[in-house]
């Protein structure tokens, strides 16, 4: 019998793994205390409107809903609205830090991929790190991942910048279907797809790579075009005049200076270092053919986003243009466009240090960017609490205005006034806040007195051109006319005693009152008890009929006119 010995076994050989390196490590640590930062900043906040829409009207309640193809504010975000809807479905109400988490998450993945973007550039380690800490804690722009909503912005960016690093490793079929299924998923989360499909095209067309630009450029904007002929054109927030058209250009100039100068703490530094970085951009000679071309297709793309915005904020703004393109979302998404051209200035700078000092003082150097980084940290650390700070009153009026509303429809208060504070949708207050929505809230929900008077001064007071359909008030009075006012059915005639008289109307269950004058502004105020609120200024026709109303119960309603002469009211 023939014993068959077995082969000896084939060992390879072990791969070496390699080892993080100290920048990788370095970014990791400031990965992990970002995350830990921005999770204990957000421990007290709230939503914004936009995710009241998102729950009211686009599928987070039973019944008509609008078309996932329909815009929100201009933006096509069935992404978005579907990631919150699935976090609505287990969460509701009981916590906010799961809505808040993509966009602390979306934000560590554009640092991260901006890293690695820079090293795939040929970017040093050290510079690339420093370079991506900038915008790890930049606090001045908190908002794009301290609240919820402008996901929708960095979401697209990300997943832009996410095809830019595949493009990067290589020309392969398989990397352009990647980055052109990338960019497609962009599109369902904003325009600022846009922005991220021009990025990548204006790279790819810098580097010669016609074909893939074709490709994973025009696929895409092919399919926005296509979305924006069909439904996009009719979700923007107005039209505006020439007049308006003129300012963009130096509103977008003064807006994307703003964000280097936010993380140099130097007050007035962001002209100079702008000028700098496209200066170095466009004429120094140590960058790369590929790190030229990713970073002017950074600042085209900071050029547009702040174009688009300038555009879509135009017809709310007027004169106050400007301010609405550096809100923190906008300086964010400059600040990530622009880095790569920030490499490519401190990749030059460093060289001609380099060059100056013989190689004698990298030392110093060192020393000098570890100063500026720790510098710009701790300053954006500061900022980043004022971001806190603001983010949390906002969040708490919304939502003391949402469980306020719970408690005045429980009582059987009507909502008459629907376009609310900031933006906010009265309509979709009143939804979430009937009780076949009360699934949603958390099992211990108690709304306050002051909730529900804070939502009644926002909500629940009208001053309209048409009935509410409300009953008389309790009481109508006023010391500012020649005779006492009637508490009579009916319409009468008064002359006031003053050029700003105030009529006090009080309500048990409600009331409504018409008046005729010539004020050409009304303002109210409601009390009840101990709680006043602020006064509040409404536009009316002089020599028109105004219906003034309010369901608050047991409360009483301050009207203030800003004309005397005559006055027919109609108490019916």
């Amino acid at each position: 019998m023939t014993v068959v010995s077995p082969a000896p076994a084939r060992h390879r050989p072990a791969r070496s793994r390699r080892r993080p390196s100290a920048p990788q490590l370095l970014l990791a640590a400031g990965v992990v205390a970002s995350l830990v930062v921005c999770i204990y900043t957000v421990r007290d906040g709230w939503f914004g409107v936009d995710a009241y829409n998102y729950f009211a009207d686009r599928g987070g309640l039973r019944g008509e809903h609008t078309s996932v193809w329909a815009p929100y504010g201009g933006h096509w975000e069935p992404v978005v609205i579907g990631v919150y809807l699935v976090i609505w479905k287990f969460v509701g109400f009981s916590s906010y830090l799961p809505y808040v988490l993509p966009a602390i998450l979306t934000h560590l993945a554009i640092c991260v991929l901006m890293f690695g973007i820079l090293r795939r550039l040929g970017h040093q380690e050290w510079l690339s790190l420093s370079v991506v800490w900038l915008l790890l804690f930049y606090g001045a722009a908190g908002e794009a991942y301290t609240s919820d909503a402008p996901v929708a912005l960095t979401s697209a960016l990300a997943l832009g910048l996410g095809a830019l690093f595949v493009l990067l490793g290589g020309d392969s079929r398989r990397r352009e279907v990647t980055a052109t299924a990338l960019l497609l998923l962009a599109l369902g989360c904003s325009v600022t797809s846009v922005v991220a499909i021009a990025l990548v095209a204006i790279y790819l067309v810098g580097v010669r790579r016609l074909r893939t630009a074709a490709l994973a450029g025009g696929i895409p904007t092919a399919c926005f075009m296509v979305w924006f002929a069909v439904s996009g054109r009719t979700g923007g927030r107005g039209s505006f005049g020439v007049d308006l058209l003129l300012e963009i250009p130096a509103a977008v100039w003064k807006a994307v200076t703003v964000p280097l100068g936010d993380v140099s703490g130097m007050a007035g530094a962001g002209v100079t270092l702008t000028l700098v970085v496209t200066l170095a951009t466009l004429i120094s000679p140590e960058p790369t053919p590929a790190q030229r071309a990713v970073a002017l297709a950074g600042l085209a793309a900071a050029l547009l986003q702040l174009t688009l915005s300038a555009v879509a904020n135009a017809s709310t703004v007027g004169a106050g243009l400007e301010d609405a393109v550096t809100v923190g979302r906008y300086r964010y998404i400059v600040l990530v466009c622009l880095l790569p051209a920030v490499a490519v200035t401190v990749q030059w700078g460093l060289r001609r240090f380099t060059t100056v000092t013989a190689g004698q003082s990298r030392l110093v150097a060192a020393l000098l960017a570890v100063a500026v980084l720790v510098a710009s940290t701790i300053h954006g650390l500061a900022d980043l609490r004022g971001a806190r700070n603001f983010n949390v009153a906002v969040g708490q009026h919304y939502k003391d205005v949402l469980f306020g509303s719970v408690a005045a429809m429980d009582l059987g208060e009507k909502m008459l006034y629907f376009e609310g504070i900031v933006f906010m949708n009265g309509h979709d207050i009143e939804k979430l806040a009937r009780p076949e929505a009360r699934e949603h809230f958390p099992e211990d929900f108690r709304p306050t007195a002051d909730q529900r008077f804070t939502a009644e001064s926002a909500l629940f007071v009208g001053v309209r051109d048409e009935t509410m359909d409300l009953p008389a008030p309790a009481g109508v009075s006023s010391e500012d006319f020649t005779k006492p006012l009637s508490n009579k059915f009916g319409c009468r005639s008064y002359t006031s005693t003053s050029m700003t008289p105030l009529i006090t109307m009080t309500s048990f269950e409600g009331g409504q009152i018409a008046v005729t004058s010539d004020s050409s502004t009304i303002r109210t105020r409601l009390t009840r008890d101990d709680l006043s609120s602020e006064p509040k200024a409404w536009a009316v026709t002089a020599g028109e009929p105004v219906y003034i109303a309010t369901s608050a119960q047991l409360a009483q309603l301050d009207i203030a006119f800003d004309s005397g002469g005559t006055f027919r009211i109609c108490r019916a």
